[in-house]
């Protein structure tokens, strides 16, 4: 090697040290995001199971944002809509909420599933087993709107954001003979999340799980999930768990990228 390409190679090596040196100071420099998760078992599900979509979303979040993430978990295993608006008004939540960067929550699928599990069972009432369900389209709109409001008046930074999910169906319909009668029920139930999108984006959960025409049933094997996507138990398996955290982050990054151009 020549000495003016030895010089210039040696120039090279030391601009490239001194960038990394930047970058690393830059990275250092750089406040961990606080992100805040609230919900039912689905979003409490890491802290009993080691993993979950809040995990999983937690650790894209930081590998997006090159920088370190906290993560404060307030999701409870059983809560129904109700459940989760007194969790949101209680002092440990709006303290949270308060220096929350990211806010994320799920709510919703025990509503459902216990009207769905009352249908089954024909205990549901009115002349066409059908009372409970209208009730809880009903009482979960009624939450959902008191959630929506509790949050956006929490004290809260300007520049958090919040971020929800739709409900997918436990099942398929070619396999749930329940599917015809309750699966409008889940639909009015998802069309009021999405109506509070321009405040919380949706991410579109049961397009992943039961398909572009809502009736496939998670639990049947898939290229990218052999296994299906929930247990047996109806909890998102780790590839759902997985599956749920991808399309949490698609839209965090679709708004970001949004909110850049503007």
């Amino acid at each position: 090697m020549s000495p003016p390409v030895r010089r210039m190679a040696l120039a090279l090596l030391i601009l490239a040290a001194l960038m990394n040196v930047r970058c690393a100071r830059l990275n250092a420099a750089q406040p961990a995001l606080s992100y805040v998760a609230f919900g039912d078992s689905f979003a409490a599900w890491e802290t009993v199971m080691g993993y979950g979509y809040t995990r999983s979303f937690k650790d894209g979040l930081a590998s997006d944002r090159r920088t370190a993430v906290r993560e404060t978990n307030l999701g409870h295993h059983g809560d129904y809509s109700i459940d989760m608006l007194a969790a949101v008004r209680k002092p440990a939540a709006q303290a949270a909420l308060r220096t929350a960067d990211v806010v994320t929550w799920n709510i919703g699928v025990n509503d459902f599933g216990y009207a769905r599990s009352q249908f089954l069972e024909g205990t549901c009432g009115g002349a066409d087993n059908q009372d409970c369900l209208r009730v809880a389209v009903a009482t979960f709109s009624a939450n959902w709107d008191a959630i929506i409001s509790t949050l956006t008046s929490a004290p809260h930074k300007a520049a958090a954001v919040f971020r929800t999910m739709d409900i997918f169906y436990p099942g398929g319909a070619a396999d749930d003979p329940s599917f015809a009668v309750t699966n409008p029920y889940l639909e009015q139930m998802n069309a009021h999340i999405r109506s509070t999108a321009t405040f919380a984006p949706v991410a579109n959960v049961r397009l992943i799980f039961n398909g572009p025409d809502g009736t496939g049933d998670p639990n049947q094997p898939r290229p990218a999930a052999p296994g299906g996507l929930l247990l047996p138990d109806g909890h998102p398996n780790r590839d759902g768990a997985e599956a749920i955290a991808i399309v949490l982050r698609d839209i965090e990054n679709e708004s970001r990228a949004a909110a850049e151009r503007e």
